[in-house]
């Protein structure tokens, strides 16, 4: 299997485990993960990284779609990834937000875990 289709089926426990379970969400990641989202200072490991969920859901966010677009491995424990997403309304559905994003994979007791995640999105926030 291709490893652009190995991470594809690691979004879907992914995003089961955000929509369900901070924790278990969290162990997709490696224990010194960052995860930088904008505006924000990033955040560090995998205890901050299990709230990442709930915050989402504070703001109003459905599940993100994630569609990788290009996986490139660079050792045998090391993979890059660049892909869209799209943010959608919790309430309505309707799509707020689509960005890009940055992934650094890392193979763990020979299973792939986000390193490092950094996204954005399209358009530049409203000004104050």
């Amino acid at each position: 299997m291709a490893l652009k289709d190995t991470i594809a089926d690691i979004y879907k426990g992914f995003l089961k485990a955000f929509e369900t379970d901070g924790t278990e969400f969290a162990k997709f990641f490696t224990e010194d993960a960052m995860f930088m989202a904008p505006n924000g200072p990033p955040i560090v490991g995998r205890d901050g990284i299990a709230h990442v969920p709930d915050h989402f859901r504070s703001m109003g966010f459905a599940t993100p779609k994630l569609v990788p677009q290009e996986v490139h491995k660079v050792s045998s424990d090391v993979a890059w990834e660049r892909g869209v997403h799209y943010l959608h309304r919790a309430l309505d559905g309707v799509l707020v937000e689509t960005g890009k994003y940055i992934v650094i994979w890392k193979k763990v007791d020979g299973r792939w875990h986000v390193h490092r995640d950094c996204f954005n999105g399209d358009h530049p926030p409203p000004s104050a």
